[in-house]
């Protein structure tokens, strides 16, 4: 398995000989930092390591800016893809567990953008790896409804279709996420576009639409209710994937420290949507899940003015 640099050249990161390789980009601590726990990034459906670019060039700007590792999840962007059967939470967060600690053996943050985050959830139970913080970005609890799963797989099929020019991608994505910050999606599409015989693709297996089909919501909140690390999460304004309802619901039922944020004029898809306001967020989200504790009484389900807020 290779990390590419964030910078230019690529670094090797490790093998983990036992899973399918997971490519992965690698955004080193920066001169003069102090090492601290890895934030390890895991993207939505439909997109790859690429999207958290934007992202993570203005997290960086952050004095104490960790050390930060994005993967592209199996049948997505340049890692391999699956045998249909084999597109579960539970087997990627097991692969992921594999790739992690083929990179590091030091204490982690995980944080996952939409299905990310229910796998980031399902990683947090891992024993293997020690997980000191999770941060969630616009995840749903509940399952996808049947009436939305055409839209969803016709969605996944024009990803995963050729496309003649390079610019074609770039206007499928804006299209399809009218708020999408536009020089946000060219930096991810320019990465992400792989050549084909015909044309470009931005590389995902349609078979990958059955991680979005894979839970119940039971079982996301038995993880939530018994969380034993700090959990932050963050929502886009205009969200109808993560409601308002569904985060009063984690401040009343899980009883780690939790801090909740809000970005306005923004949906679902933060990474391309407001890249500056999410960078600023996650770095205030990790140094809060990597400061709190379990006896934290300033910052507890939410209730103290800094443990939740809007980024402008």
């Amino acid at each position: 398995m290779d990390c590419s640099a964030a910078s230019v050249e690529s670094e090797p990161c490790g093998q983990a000989p036992e899973t399918p390789a997971l490519r992965c980009i690698r955004w080193p601590l920066l001169p003069g930092a102090h090492a601290s726990p890895t934030a390890i990034l895991l993207h939505g459906f439909g997109h790859s390591a690429d999207v958290w670019r934007a992202t993570v060039r203005f997290w960086r700007t952050a004095p104490k800016a960790p050390a930060i590792i994005a993967f592209d999840l199996p049948g997505h962007g340049r890692s391999k893809a699956l045998p249909s059967s084999d597109y579960r939470i539970a087997e990627i967060a097991q692969t992921l567990e594999s790739e992690i600690r083929a990179l590091t053996d030091e204490s982690v943050v995980l944080i996952g953008h939409s299905i990310g985050g229910r796998i980031a959830l399902a990683l947090s139970q891992s024993s293997r790896i020690r997980v000191v913080g999770l941060v969630l970005v616009e995840t749903g609890i509940s399952v996808s409804a049947p009436s939305s799963r055409k839209a969803i797989i016709e969605a996944a099929s024009i990803t995963a279709s050729s496309f003649a020019s390079r610019t074609e991608p770039i206007e499928a994505v804006m299209k399809r996420v009218p708020m999408a910050d536009r020089s946000a999606v060219i930096e991810y599409v320019e990465h992400a576009l792989q050549p084909t015989a015909d044309g470009f693709r931005l590389g995902l297996d349609p078979e990958a639409v059955g991680l979005l089909f894979d839970e119940n919501r039971d079982s996301i909140w038995s993880i939530l209710e018994n969380l034993r690390i700090p959990l932050a999460v963050i929502r886009g304004e205009y969200s109808s994937f993560l409601k308002e309802s569904t985060l009063r619901q984690m401040r009343e039922r899980v009883s780690a420290p939790l801090s909740v944020a809000v970005i306005p004029k923004a949906g679902h898809s933060l990474p391309i949507e407001r890249p500056n306001a999410l960078g600023q967020m996650l770095d205030h989200a990790y140094h809060f899940v990597t400061n709190a504790t379990s006896t934290d009484d300033a910052c507890v389900n939410g209730q103290k003015g800094r443990c939740h807020g809007q980024f402008s």
